[in-house]
This record gives structure tokens, sequence and C-alpha cells, in this order.
């Protein structure tokens, strides 16, 4: 019986994929956020930093949906980056959830906000929300760098430099898979930023 009970649950899991949509980051972003981390580790940050290829911008969550929806949430996803314009962002600050003085996640975002980011992940959210999906915080343009069970004592001070430039010209949709004790993500798709800016 409880075999037959441990097959079936195998089976459940196998029907469901963890998706969410994000920006991938090209190898000089990358670059520049191993360096920060390498900074936080010589200051003797004590965490559960990310690895370097698992670093993105997450602009939807979706969490663990059956593997049959896949091809109506690319086919979303395509449809409301066509009504998104190419745009940039500028990481130059190291920020905390939930906050700086109970400070558990680390992560490099922006001093300043981006209209054009926010428009696109308004687009990707309401095309999800009209799916059944919904989403109880509100997209904040991060790249998460270190994780901890227990508050940081206080958010670490490190020299970002020059703000790092995330050009934004598709959205990638990843699953997140089992990989020896943790996750890594794999990009399903790759949706093209549509809609162009008018010139001058």
């Amino acid at each position: 019986m409880r075999g037959a009970r441990e097959r079936a649950e195998r089976l459940a899991k196998a029907a469901l994929v963890a998706l969410f949509v994000g920006l991938d980051l090209d190898a000089a972003a990358r670059d520049r956020i191993a360096r920060i981390i390498d900074a936080l580790r010589a200051l003797g940050v004590a965490g559960r930093f990310e690895r370097i290829e698992k670093l993105h911008v997450t602009i939807a969550y979706l969490g663990n949906v059956q593997r049959e929806r896949f091809d109506e949430i690319a086919a979303d996803l395509e449809t409301a980056a066509a009504q998104c314009a190419p745009f940039a962002l500028s990481l130059d600050r190291l920020g905390a959830f939930p906050d700086q003085r109970n400070p558990r996640l680390l992560w490099l975002g922006s001093t300043n906000a981006s209209a054009p980011f926010d428009s696109c992940a308004r687009a990707v959210r309401e095309a999800y929300a009209r799916r059944g999906f919904s989403f109880d915080k509100p997209a904040l343009p991060h790249v998460t760098v270190c994780r901890s069970r227990r508050p940081f004592r206080r958010l670490p001070s490190v020299e970002v430099g020059a703000p790092i430039e995330v050009v934004a010209r598709e959205l990638a949709l990843f699953e997140s898979l089992p990989a020896e004790g943790t996750t890594r993500y794999a990009v399903r798709l790759r949706a093209p930023l549509g809609r162009r800016e008018p010139n001058p």
C-alpha cells in the first residue's frame, strides 16, 4: 500500500513543472555580480550565495503547474512580450528583504524606478492572472545574491561601483529543476520584446 502511494506521489510530481518568467543576464553582468559576491564573502558575510549561472531578474513566479499547461503559458508569454518595448536596468545598490533592519536576503537592485520594467511586468502578470495565477507582491527589479535563515546583523557595506547594466530585449521562461541538493534553472523559451519606441 505504501509503495503504491509513493509511486502515485512520484507520478504526480512528474506531472508538474516549476516555472517563472524573468530576465536572463549576459556574461558581463554575471562577472560584475560575481565580484560583488566575492567582496561579500571577504567581509565575512555568512549565508547561501547564489550560483553565478542562476543569477536573473524575476518578473513573475508561477510555481508548480501542470506540465500539460506549458504551451498556453508559453503562448501567453510571447503575447505579453510583444506588447513590451526593450528596456535597460541599472543595478547600482545593495538591498535586502524583508527590510534593512531584518535582512535575510541580499539583492542588487536599482536606485531609480523603471517605468518600462513596470509596464512589461504588468503586461506579463495580467496575462497570467487571466489564467488564474496570482501575485501577492509587486515586481521589484533585483538580482538575489545571498540568503540566510537567520537575519544578517546588518546590511553589509559593499561598493557596487559603476552601475551594472542589464539590457532587456527578451523575456525568458525558466524551469527550476532539482540539482545536487539545490536547484538549477533552465531556459525553456525566449520571447523577444516586440514593441519598438517611436523614432523622435
